[in-house]
């Protein structure tokens, strides 16, 4: 996906920030999506904020 990103310690967090971006990445690529927010009972919060460097080309 040509995304820079810091990297997760933990496997488990890895593999869940690995499947959130790869679900949202078709809206990625349009420019629909600014901020994701996890709505549940967290037992912690996080908040994803997205740039996307346009020096990458597509895919």
């Amino acid at each position: 996906m040509n995304l820079v990103v810091h990297t997760a310690r933990h496997p488990e967090l890895r593999d869940y920030i690995r499947s959130a971006v790869s679900g949202l990445h078709p809206f990625i690529q349009k420019g629909l999506v600014e901020r994701v927010a996890v709505d549940s009972i967290p037992v912690e919060r996080f908040m994803f904020k997205l740039t996307v460097n346009q020096s990458y080309g597509p895919g």
